[in-house]
């Protein structure tokens, strides 16, 4: 057995995991990587390559979580600024100056 040829990444069925990983990005990657390895590598327990996962997966839950909130905090501007163009035209000038949208 080969570094590049590691059979504790194969399937029974003969699919390696870089068949699977090479399309994903280089978290989820790893996150199959140790799961499908878990208790297949000498010298490493299962727990060590699980845990090697979780970890690899809460990078990925805080950077979906990081987008999320941008995401939300650009909605809201781009709801504020809507908001007040819309309102502005219904009322006498200046009546909303001061006011923010409901959105704030």
């Amino acid at each position: 057995m080969s570094k590049t040829d590691a059979k504790h990444y194969d399937f029974p069925n003969g699919v390696r995991t870089i068949d699977i990983t090479q399309h994903l990005d280089f978290c989820s990657g790893n996150v199959v990587k140790y799961v499908c390895r878990a208790g297949k590598k000498n010298g490493e327990s299962s727990l060590d390559d699980l845990k090697k996962a979780v970890w690899y997966l809460n990078q990925l839950v805080e950077r979906e979580e990081a987008d999320a909130l941008k995401r939300a905090e650009v909605t809201a501007v781009e709801t504020s600024s809507t908001t007040d163009v819309l309102f502005s035209g219904l009322c006498p000038h200046g009546f909303w100056s001061g006011v923010r949208s409901w959105t704030d």
